[in-house]
């Protein structure tokens, strides 16, 4: 009977065999290049490289062998034989596998494949029942809420994160703390090359630090970064006031300690070397008759600075000999306490500190009376 039973399993995965029809099989050990498997109540094997999903990393299979043994998987029979007993090989490199939608804020289960001295390369196919094969993500350590959490997490481990988003198009971000996710999944890339303002702040401590809205900025004036200018650009940052806007451009994002490296921007940078003293004061009457778009900056509604180029500090004076038929409208519209751009044009320098006269263009003060009288 027992023979005859053998006999009839033959058959049926030699007909499974030749029509090249899937058969189920489950895992049950590991061996040293794949698995050893159950097929139709026969023993049988599936080489690593012939399971649905491959790993750059071979370790990998052992990794995961405690995660998938037990669980059922399809392929097809490459090789059938008898020599005593039934010897099955299997292939299931054509079995069909869909990937999932990953949802935030969901918490997945995941084995730890590898773990990084920054982070932790996880499996998630285990979440899916293998179902979808082989879905690989990375937690950075600074994702996990306590360090602790990172430091105990073993290969093989299995825990909980949640899905961050996708990093560069198709790499899977983990993580656990969601507020963090434009870091993780570096979404700041978005800023690099750009030109943004920087502020002048000064920390609890006395610190001086430069921010671009809520993130701190790395603003070297070092030989390095600027060779032939770099007393230049100290001087300049040393006479910027607290909460001063400094035009920089975005070098490199720092992911590691979430934060940009920002240089002057070029255009600053021309400016300075045509005030710097050493090039000669003769270059600020190069602006004389000159119009430009100026910025106010209000410091506590007590103090206005008007800035040419971002750099260049001016006078604006609020007088009749300026505004004969105007000056009410025009001090009521620059001191309304706000930051703004203004059009001026440049009418003269004053001596004693050798600071471009500003008075606003009749074209823009033509603006302001227009917007006076439409918002009566």
């Amino acid at each position: 009977k027992g023979k005859d039973y053998l006999l009839q399993i033959y058959r049926q995965l030699e007909i499974a065999r030749d029509e090249q029809k899937s058969v189920s099989f489950t895992i049950e050990k590991i061996i040293n290049s794949g698995y050893q498997v159950k097929v139709n109540g026969v023993n049988g094997v599936i080489h690593f490289r012939q399971m649905p999903w491959k790993y750059a990393n071979i370790k990998n299979w052992a990794t995961i062998f405690p995660h998938i043994k037990g669980k059922r998987f399809v392929g097809k029979i490459s090789e059938l034989s008898v020599s005593g007993m039934i010897s099955v090989i299997l292939d299931a490199t054509a079995s069909r596998v869909s990937k999932p939608i990953l949802e935030e804020k969901i918490p997945y289960s995941c084995i730890v494949l590898h773990k990084l001295g920054y982070g932790l390369i996880l499996e998630l196919g285990s979440h899916f029942n293998w179902g979808s094969g082989s879905i690989t993500g990375f937690a950075h350590k600074s994702s996990f809420i306590t360090e602790s959490e990172f430091e105990n997490a073993q290969i093989g481990d299995q825990i909980t994160t949640y899905f961050q988003g996708m990093k560069q198009g198709d790499k899977i971000i983990m993580g656990d703390q969601c507020e963090d996710k434009e870091w993780v999944t570096h979404e700041m890339d978005k800023f690099l090359g750009t030109t943004q303002n920087v502020r002048r702040v000064k920390n609890e401590t006395g610190i001086i630090q430069f921010y671009f809205n809520d993130i701190q900025c790395v603003l070297s004036a070092s030989k390095n970064d600027y060779p032939d200018h770099h007393i230049l650009v100290r001087k300049y940052l040393r006479t910027r006031s607290i909460d001063d806007e400094i035009k920089c451009d975005i070098v490199r994002i720092i992911y590691a300690k979430k934060k940009f490296e920002v240089k002057i921007n070029d255009d600053v940078l021309n400016n300075l070397k045509l005030i710097d003293e050493n090039a000669g004061e003769i270059n600020i009457y190069r602006y004389i008759r000159s119009t430009h778009k100026i910025k106010m900056q209000v410091k506590n509604r007590v103090k206005t600075k008007y800035l040419l180029n971002d750099t260049i500090e001016c006078v604006l004076p609020l007088t009749l000999k300026y505004y004969p038929t105007t000056k009410k409208e025009v001090i009521e519209y620059i001191s309304d306490g706000e930051d703004k751009e203004i059009e001026c044009k440049v009418v003269g320098i004053k001596e004693a500190t050798k600071q471009p006269i500003l008075r606003l263009t009749n074209d823009f003060i033509a603006e302001i009376l227009d917007k006076k009288i439409f918002t009566k």
